[in-house]
């Protein structure tokens, strides 16, 4: 699968591999952003990079540690953010 896809003039971007492999790309924004491994991932760098309109979804492969921690950040950051686990998955 693409790191970046466009559906209905939206862009999503998956996360895959770790904090280093998301400057590999020169796609600079999305609207969404699927962290969708356990790596590590500074959700501060992410959004500044991405700013990323509708948030991030925390797919079922991340850790519990890591999707709380990238909620607590959301929450306090007032960024929206989605955790498949806990809410089912994401529609819009």
């Amino acid at each position: 699968m693409p790191e970046t896809i466009s559906v209905e003039g939206r862009s999503v971007r998956w996360l895959v591999g770790g904090q280093s492999r998301v400057y590999t790309t020169a796609v600079r924004a999305a609207d969404l952003v699927i962290v969708s491994d356990d790596e590590w991932y500074d959700p501060e760098r992410i959004n500044a990079w991405f700013h990323p309109a509708e948030g991030f979804v925390l797919a079922p492969t991340v850790s519990a540690k890591r999707r709380a921690f990238l909620r607590r950040w959301g929450t306090k950051a007032g960024v929206r953010v989605h955790d498949v686990r806990m809410h089912g998955a994401y529609v819009r």
